[in-house]
Protein backbone atom coordinates (compact mmCIF):
# COMPACT_ATOMS: atom_id res chain seq x y z
CA UNK A 1 0.00 0.00 0.00
CA UNK A 2 2.73 2.18 1.35
CA UNK A 3 4.87 1.71 -2.32
CA UNK A 4 2.68 1.53 -5.25
CA UNK A 5 -1.22 2.21 -3.67
CA UNK A 6 -3.96 0.48 -2.21
CA UNK A 7 -5.19 -0.94 -5.41
CA UNK A 8 -2.05 -3.04 -5.69
CA UNK A 9 -2.04 -4.03 -2.51
CA UNK A 10 -5.88 -4.96 -2.87
CA UNK A 11 -4.62 -6.82 -6.02
CA UNK A 12 -2.13 -8.65 -3.84
CA UNK A 13 -4.48 -10.15 -1.13
CA UNK A 14 -6.90 -11.31 -4.34
CA UNK A 15 -3.26 -12.83 -5.60
CA UNK A 16 -2.53 -14.58 -2.26
CA UNK A 17 -5.89 -15.93 -1.71
CA UNK A 18 -5.80 -17.78 -4.96
CA UNK A 19 -2.58 -19.18 -5.03
CA UNK A 20 -2.69 -20.30 -1.31
CA UNK A 21 -6.45 -22.10 -2.62
CA UNK A 22 -5.21 -23.45 -5.11
CA UNK A 23 -2.26 -24.76 -3.19
CA UNK A 24 -4.26 -26.65 -0.44
CA UNK A 25 -6.59 -29.71 -0.82
CA UNK A 26 -10.39 -29.32 -0.69
CA UNK A 27 -9.90 -30.58 3.01
CA UNK A 28 -7.68 -27.38 3.97
CA UNK A 29 -9.05 -24.56 5.51
CA UNK A 30 -7.71 -20.61 4.32
CA UNK A 31 -8.60 -18.17 6.16
CA UNK A 32 -7.73 -14.18 6.43
CA UNK A 33 -6.83 -13.06 9.88
CA UNK A 34 -6.61 -9.48 9.20
CA UNK A 35 -4.49 -7.23 7.21
CA UNK A 36 -1.67 -9.70 5.50
CA UNK A 37 -2.32 -12.08 8.01
CA UNK A 38 -3.85 -15.76 7.08
CA UNK A 39 -3.97 -18.92 8.55
CA UNK A 40 -3.86 -22.28 7.00
CA UNK A 41 -5.47 -25.57 8.78
CA UNK A 42 -3.63 -28.16 6.79
CA UNK A 43 -6.41 -31.28 8.03
CA UNK A 44 -4.67 -34.90 7.81
CA UNK A 45 -1.63 -34.61 7.02
CA UNK A 46 1.46 -36.54 8.00
CA UNK A 47 4.21 -33.95 9.49
CA UNK A 48 6.98 -35.00 7.62
CA UNK A 49 5.06 -33.74 4.38
CA UNK A 50 4.19 -29.83 6.01
CA UNK A 51 7.44 -28.91 5.13
CA UNK A 52 7.57 -29.75 1.51
CA UNK A 53 4.32 -28.09 1.22
CA UNK A 54 4.92 -25.06 2.98
CA UNK A 55 7.95 -25.05 1.73
CA UNK A 56 6.75 -24.65 -1.77
CA UNK A 57 3.79 -22.17 -0.90
CA UNK A 58 6.45 -19.75 0.28
CA UNK A 59 8.18 -19.73 -3.01
CA UNK A 60 4.58 -19.15 -5.10
CA UNK A 61 4.06 -16.71 -2.54
CA UNK A 62 7.47 -14.97 -3.37
CA UNK A 63 5.22 -12.30 -5.81
CA UNK A 64 6.64 -8.81 -7.82
CA UNK A 65 4.06 -5.53 -8.26
CA UNK A 66 4.98 -2.98 -10.74
CA UNK A 67 2.93 0.67 -10.88
CA UNK A 68 4.24 3.97 -12.38
CA UNK A 69 8.22 2.38 -13.00
CA UNK A 70 7.95 1.08 -9.50
CA UNK A 71 8.98 -2.32 -8.78
CA UNK A 72 8.17 -4.22 -5.42
CA UNK A 73 8.39 -7.63 -4.59
CA UNK A 74 6.92 -9.32 -1.60
CA UNK A 75 6.86 -12.45 0.00
CA UNK A 76 5.82 -14.68 2.85
CA UNK A 77 6.83 -15.63 6.14
CA UNK A 78 5.50 -18.49 8.37
CA UNK A 79 4.79 -20.15 11.73
CA UNK A 80 4.04 -23.85 12.05
CA UNK A 81 2.55 -25.68 14.69
CA UNK A 82 1.60 -28.92 14.85
CA UNK A 83 -1.57 -30.73 16.50
CA UNK A 84 -0.74 -32.30 19.29
CA UNK A 85 2.33 -31.16 19.94
CA UNK A 86 2.04 -27.88 20.22
CA UNK A 87 -1.96 -27.95 21.25
CA UNK A 88 -5.17 -28.86 20.20
CA UNK A 89 -6.67 -25.67 20.48
CA UNK A 90 -7.22 -22.20 18.22
CA UNK A 91 -5.48 -20.26 20.81
CA UNK A 92 -2.42 -22.72 21.88
CA UNK A 93 -1.28 -23.38 18.05
CA UNK A 94 -2.29 -19.81 17.21
CA UNK A 95 0.08 -18.00 20.08
CA UNK A 96 2.81 -20.69 19.11
CA UNK A 97 2.60 -20.28 15.28
CA UNK A 98 2.50 -17.13 15.58
CA UNK A 99 6.05 -17.31 17.83
CA UNK A 100 7.80 -19.41 14.82
CA UNK A 101 6.35 -16.60 12.79
CA UNK A 102 8.00 -14.04 14.51
CA UNK A 103 11.09 -16.08 14.70
CA UNK A 104 10.74 -16.09 11.06
CA UNK A 105 10.69 -12.49 10.55
CA UNK A 106 13.57 -12.19 12.74
CA UNK A 107 16.36 -14.39 11.38
CA UNK A 108 15.52 -14.60 7.79
CA UNK A 109 12.10 -13.59 6.34
CA UNK A 110 10.73 -15.52 3.25
CA UNK A 111 11.08 -18.85 4.82
CA UNK A 112 8.76 -20.79 7.41
CA UNK A 113 9.62 -22.44 10.82
CA UNK A 114 8.22 -25.13 13.06
CA UNK A 115 7.78 -23.81 16.76
CA UNK A 116 10.26 -24.99 18.73
CA UNK A 117 9.83 -24.62 22.92
CA UNK A 118 13.48 -23.37 23.45
CA UNK A 119 13.48 -20.64 20.58
CA UNK A 120 10.25 -18.77 22.18
CA UNK A 121 12.58 -18.71 24.66
CA UNK A 122 14.99 -16.40 23.26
Amino acid sequence: NDMLGHLVGDTLLIDVVQIMKQHVRPQDIVLRMGGDEFVIFLVDIPKEAIGRSVGKLVEKLNLTYNRNEISETVSASMGIAVVPDQGKDFKSLYEKADAALYDVKKHSKNNFKFYEENAAED
